[in-house]
């Protein structure tokens, strides 16, 4: 056989869209080769990428309806196998929580590689659904690009998790930040250089908060782009001990903000992919809105009329 060309509309294109029309969630992936020999015969290969949002519903042309496939061909989920099949993916968010949970209480605890220096700390972790299924993915070789916040020098060792970068350390312990990087992908970038704590009342800039939180997507996006973990990633962002913190704005209007109120604040989780081509700025906007919708304002006013994180404030 040979791979069927022609001028035109590639006939792969046609059945994608009936596929992505016909089924609801859409499938995250689907790639169609034909091939043709020299008697005419034709055939079609279909590589459908393991989807991570189960189950899909068949709606094209029938009444709607979950399907699987076995030896024998074909057949309808009946009641069980649906609610199992749902439950499946609900473990996968049961064990990101779990992981998020688990860890901020490690930080909390100061359980980690390097002393940090403030209390006040912006976490954020990025979880791929590869890594939930327990295999080791991460080349632990390919890590020298990711930096932590707000440091010069940098230096990676590697320790029972995984790898751990860090830049200047006070006597070896001590950091204003660091990345830990897990075999199975997931990252932690711990940061306390973004809020300062001056007689023991929190204050940071919001361009140097958000200015971060882009910088950091962006060397994950890369990162995962280098390990070629192409399944969907989960981002959480917490901001921990910030009790009576403020957003205080130079040369704005706004001047100093309300207090935050929550001791940790633990936003929700966003999801994406390191190939969307999504802009990061809209991607992140509801985590910057929730940020300023903490310290007692409608939303973040650091967009433009286009939907640009474009902000006038310091």
């Amino acid at each position: 056989f040979n791979e069927r060309r022609g001028a035109g509309r590639q006939p792969g294109a046609d059945v994608s869209a009936v596929i992505n029309s016909g089924i609801v969630p859409k499938l995250p992936s689907v790639q169609i080769r034909f091939l043709i020999n020299d008697d005419g015969a034709q055939l079609a290969i279909v590589r459908i990428m393991k989807s991570w949002f189960p189950p899909h519903m068949v709606i094209y042309k029938t009444t709607p309806a979950f399907y699987s496939r076995n030896s024998a061909g074909k057949y309808s989920l009946d009641v069980i196998e649906i609610r199992n099949a749902v439950l499946g993916g609900e473990h996968l968010k049961q064990k990101i929580e779990d992981f998020r949970n688990t860890r901020v209480g490690k930080i909390l605890g100061d359980d980690v590689p390097f002393k940090l220096i403030s209390p006040t700390r912006v976490v954020l972790h990025f979880v791929p659904y590869e890594g939930l299924e327990g295999r080791h993915i991460t080349d632990l070789a390919k890590v020298n690009s990711l930096r932590p916040p707000y440091q010069n020098g940098f230096s990676k060792r590697y320790n029972a998790d995984g790898a751990v970068v860090t830049g200047d350390t006070t006597n070896g312990l001590e950091t204003m930040s660091y990345v830990q990087i897990f075999r199975d992908g997931k990252l932690e970038f711990v940061d306390c250089g973004t809020i300062s704590t001056i007689k023991k009342t929190s204050y940071f800039s919001p361009k140097a908060l958000e200015k971060t939180i882009i910088e950091t997507l962006n060397q994950a996006i890369s990162f995962y782009k280098t390990q070629d973990i192409t399944s969907p990633i989960v981002l959480m962002l917490s901001l921990l001990n910030v009790a009576g913190g403020k957003i205080l704005i130079n040369d704005h209007p706004l001047g100093l903000t309300q207090a935050i109120y929550e001791q940790h604040l633990l936003l929700p989780d966003i999801v994406f992919e390191a190939q969307w081509e999504t802009p990061i700025d809209k991607l992140l906007r509801p985590l910057f809105d929730l940020i300023w919708n903490a310290c007692g304002h409608e939303k973040c006013p650091g967009f433009d009329s286009n939907d640009d994180w474009n902000p006038t404030y310091r």
